[in-house]
């Protein structure tokens, strides 16, 4: 894993490395799915185990410590630091707007087997209201699983939510 100093411009900045796959859906014409069918290896592109066995996985990259938290013990040796080519979204509103538009897609296409979505491949949870629209997407859409992690702990607001 790649370890970038404390002076590195996106330490500094609080951004990824990679700029020129950042898109903000708020200004950027982006034509593609936010949600993408997953092509990782070690994913997989569906579950091979748990209840879950057999649904198509979709994954959700934001971008990195732009979404998270300064105490993460990764904040110098992300996972986002060796992902050159990964697609990386800007938090808010139109984010979580197209990612609506996008579920409303996948519960069309697998009404009958379900999908999971990994979320945040790259980037966290951004605030409270985030963490509660995908509680909202879990509540209205029966076919729809996520899982992810996080490095907000209890305690914090978004560790909390």
């Amino acid at each position: 894993m790649k370890t970038l100093s404390p002076d590195h411009p996106a330490i500094v900045n609080r951004t990824t490395i990679y700029q020129k796959n950042v898109y903000d859906l708020a200004v950027d014409d982006y034509p593609f799915a936010v949600l993408k069918a997953s092509t990782n290896r070690k994913l997989g592109k569906k579950v091979h185990k748990t209840k879950y066995r057999g649904r198509p996985l979709y994954t959700l990259s934001l971008v990195a410590r732009e979404t998270c938290t300064t105490d993460c013990e990764h904040w110098f040796d992300c996972y986002d630091n060796d992902m050159p080519f990964a697609h990386r979204f800007r938090a808010g509103p139109a984010l979580e707007e197209r990612v609506a538009a996008d579920l409303d897609v996948y519960d069309r296409r697998h009404r009958r087997t379900g999908y999971l979505v990994r979320l945040h491949i790259i980037g966290d949870f951004y605030s409270p209201e985030y963490v509660n629209f995908w509680e909202r997407q879990l509540s209205n859409r029966p076919g729809l699983a996520i899982y992810g992690y996080t490095r907000h702990h209890p305690g914090t607001g978004i560790g909390d939510a």
